[in-house]
């Protein structure tokens, strides 16, 4: 089993002093509405650069178009998110609403068919998470579909037929952390969390205001899913910060960061 090394120059960390009394976590739920296009903004960078994946060509199939997206929150956050409960719905949500926007509009739908569709299904599955209800987008993407259809055989029938196949698989695994030499300490978060916190112009190198750093339990990083920020540091003042992208390695797999020298 390989054992990938990761080494980088090292880098200055300042912690500033955080002067407001909310950090990302709390603001979750006393604003929740700021919290969710927080997430979606960061969402939309993800889907920008690819990392978000589009439902474009699902399947390799142009003549049809997935609207089950198997993209989620949990993609990018893993088991990280545990309190408050309505972060990873509203995650999830905002990572449908990202897909399904900007893929419609590149296949060249007419907004105007589907737009105002979307917005409602956004307000109300954003109000249900937010009273604690279950989500349910199966009547939406039923109606979705068949508005899609029904104008694609009466306007244009190049467009791609719309429907519902989903197929979607878990994506999180546990990868066991280790230190060369082994006295120090590495902390993690993922990159959606990392971009969340500055979106919200909170420092998301300070770990007060942007709390979602966590430690290996154990020497394992259990539930993980794609890009993570690293933050590794000594007793001696040696550190060493970047991304892994866990995606790359199998359950189980060994990830050394080894102190620069």
């Amino acid at each position: 089993m390989r054992s990938p090394v990761l080494g980088l120059p090292i880098l200055a960390i300042s912690i500033p002093v955080f002067s407001s009394a909310q950090s990302a976590s709390t603001l979750v739920a006393t604003d929740p509405n700021k919290a969710y296009y927080a997430l979606k903004k960061s969402l939309q960078e993800f889907y920008t650069q690819r990392v978000l994946p589009s439902n474009i060509g699902k399947g390799n199939d142009s003549s049809q178009y997935d609207l089950v997206v198997c993209s989620s929150g949990g993609d990018f956050v893993g088991g990280w998110v545990d309190s408050p409960s309505t972060f990873l719905p509203l995650a999830n949500l905002a990572a449908r609403i990202v897909v399904l926007r900007n893929d419609l509009q590149r296949l060249g739908f007419p907004e105007n068919i589907w737009r105002p569709m979307l917005i409602q299904f956004e307000d109300a599955q954003s109000a249900r998470i937010r009273r604690g209800g279950e989500t349910d987008d199966r009547p939406f993407l039923d109606q979705l579909a068949r508005t899609l259809n029904q104008y694609r055989q009466q306007e244009n029938p190049r467009l791609p037929v719309a429907m519902m196949e989903g197929g979607c698989g878990a994506g999180e695994i546990g990868i066991k952390i280790q230190l060369n030499p082994p006295d120090g300490e590495v902390l993690f978060m993922p990159k959606l969390l990392y971009r969340f916190c500055r979106t919200l112009n909170l420092d998301p190198d300070n770990p007060q205001a942007c709390d979602h750093w966590r430690r290996a339990a154990d020497g394992t990083l259990y539930q993980v899913a794609g890009d993570y920020r690293f933050w590794a540091r000594w007793p001696d003042g040696s550190t060493l910060r970047g991304d892994v992208d866990f995606s790359k390695y199998t359950e189980g797999e060994n990830v050394s960061f080894t102190k620069p020298r």
